[in-house]
């Protein structure tokens, strides 16, 4: 190509797709047309065939040149990438919903630990030898689940260490609950526990710069009032224990983000339940320890509740609670996480006979609206012009 008084043309990626060369007579030089994403009739000089002093400009074509380019098809990549795009819009709505299922799996699992806990607890364990027990038992069976499988452990030392960073969290928010237990009641300490979907939007609106939508915070509003149904603060509102159930709704919430945050996507999901199991049992393990609390001498029933609670409540629940997290978000699995009361609740009626009351009628109508609103809620889809 010969020189011009503005220089060599630039090869470009697109101009082998859909590009043309115009002379434009008023300007009196060349430019390079590219109409890949230029709307009917116009088209935008790239700038790189101008002067210098020259910026990116849009010209209007001849009607000549406009009808010609206009008249022709985009190419097939573009055209299937088109397709891919609106295409892509149904593909994640199943995707969310899935993962919201998945999520209200994991809570329903995950509600049914007070009535294996009470079967442990009148065999002889307490708060402390439940929950080791629980995850040691966990990791036991993922572990052996892994091998019958044949699936590998190694992770590499990047998610190993992420692992590890979310076990912290995990571990500690059940052992600042079962502590705020001894100074309030637990309608208090579980109410201000199950506060940590509003703090997960809290904290991914502060560091991540999340938006929400109208249905999310309506969503929020109705949990938040149904988890304050279901259980009664009680008389008994010491300080120290307030900032404990606190403390743990809001590590909670830590974990759930920082779970989503994670480059665990592409990693087993029984996997990361078993190193954050383990991890979780000897964090756990070890406060036991130090603090003389772990029962060693519970009977066999005691044994049977926590392999229960390993196979229903460790490994599928956070099994299921994870591959869902990952498909619908963070913000949208905290939210459902509030079947988790609502499944406890409902035990309670059936296997305890404890009677219904309007109050609590009401908190799982909320919690049940919320979690109508965020499954079967469609997003409209845009009108492109």
């Amino acid at each position: 190509m010969k020189p011009s008084p503005y220089g060599y043309a630039r090869n470009h990626p697109a101009s082998t797709r859909f590009c043309a060369t115009a002379s434009i007579p008023s300007a009196g030089r060349l430019a390079r047309i590219d109409g890949r994403n230029a709307p009917r009739g116009t088209v935008k000089g790239e700038g790189e065939l101008v002067p210098a002093n020259l910026k990116k400009v849009d010209f209007v074509l001849p009607p000549r040149y406009s009808k010609r380019i206009a008249g022709r098809k985009p190419p097939r990549r573009q055209r299937a990438a088109g397709k891919m795009q609106r295409g892509d819009i149904s593909v994640n709505e199943k995707n969310e919903r899935a993962g919201a299922l998945c999520v209200i799996a994991s809570a329903v699992l995950f509600g049914l630990m007070p009535l294996l806990a009470k079967i442990a607890y009148a065999d002889g364990a307490n708060a402390s030898t439940a929950a080791f027990g629980r995850f040691l038992t966990g990791s036991a069976m993922a572990f052996a689940y892994l091998k019958y499988k044949g699936v590998p452990l190694r992770l590499g030392r990047r998610r190993m260490g992420e692992i590890a960073f979310l076990s912290v969290f995990y571990a500690l928010t059940p052992v600042l609950l079962y502590l705020s237990y001894g100074f309030i009641g637990s309608g208090l300490a579980t109410t201000l526990h199950f506060t940590y979907p509003v703090a997960v939007m809290c904290l991914m609106g502060l560091f991540f710069r999340a938006r929400f939508t109208l249905r999310q915070v309506i969503c929020a509003a109705l949990c938040a009032a149904g988890i304050f149904l279901l259980y009664r603060p009680g008389r008994n509102a010491d300080g120290f224990g307030m900032a404990l159930a606190a403390a743990s709704g809001l590590l909670y919430a830590g974990y759930i983000i920082a779970l989503g945050r994670s480059h665990l996507r592409d990693a087993d999901i029984f996997t990361i339940t078993f190193w954050i199991s383990l991890f979780s049992a000897l964090m756990i393990g070890a406060f036991a320890a130090l603090a003389g609390s772990l029962a060693w001498n519970q009977g066999a029933a005691a044994w049977a509740a926590e392999a229960g609670l390993g196979l229903l409540a460790t490994v599928l629940a956070l099994a299921f609670f994870q591959k869902g997290l990952f498909l619908c978000g963070e913000v949208k699995a905290s939210l459902l996480s509030t079947f988790e009361p609502l499944t406890s609740i409902a035990v309670g009626l059936a296997v305890y006979g404890e009677p219904m009351t309007p109050r609590l009628a009401a908190g799982m109508a909320l919690i049940l609206l919320s979690s109508a609103l965020l499954v079967l809620g469609r997003r409209r889809p845009r009108s492109g012009k």
